[in-house]
């Protein structure tokens, strides 16, 4: 099993982790007596004084993200109001609009892509070739 890269261990687990482990190992070797009650109070202040840096990790880390996020094109602009149902309708009227005149205009150009084949074809193949081609296409 590959273990993972130093670029996928996220601080804040490790964090976590680390301090629960110490504190676990402080409490069996108190309980089985292997340190006294005075060590296991210096271990606790050694903690304490390790976890007071804390906060400073935890704001160090919400820095680094955003600093992530802000690499990230529209990830820290602001959320756009949403639209009234009356502007959703205008404004889905007007794509409707738009796209048809689209479709009219890419018809518009196929037509006249079709016209230029069947004179290149006429001229080109002769006679027999102009009744193939006017019995499969309609006339332009």
């Amino acid at each position: 099993m590959k273990l993972a890269s130093s670029e996928k261990v996220d601080f804040r687990k490790a964090l976590y982790g680390g301090t629960a482990l110490v504190g676990a190992i402080g409490v069996i070797a108190q309980a089985f007596h292997l340190v006294d009650a005075g060590t296991v109070d210096n271990i606790n202040d050694l903690i304490q004084a390790i976890l007071q840096f804390v906060p400073t990790a935890g704001v160090t880390t919400a820095a680094v993200i955003l600093g992530r996020q802000a690499k990230v094109p529209g990830m820290l602009e602001p959320t756009p109001a949403p639209l009234s149902p009356v502007e959703q309708v205008i404004n889905g009227v007007q794509a409707a609009v738009n796209a048809k005149a689209e479709a009219a205009q890419r018809d518009a150009d196929a037509g006249a892509d079709l016209a230029k084949i069947h004179d290149v074809a006429k001229s080109a193949l002769g006679s027999l070739a102009e009744q193939v081609i006017d019995s499969v296409l309609p006339r332009i």
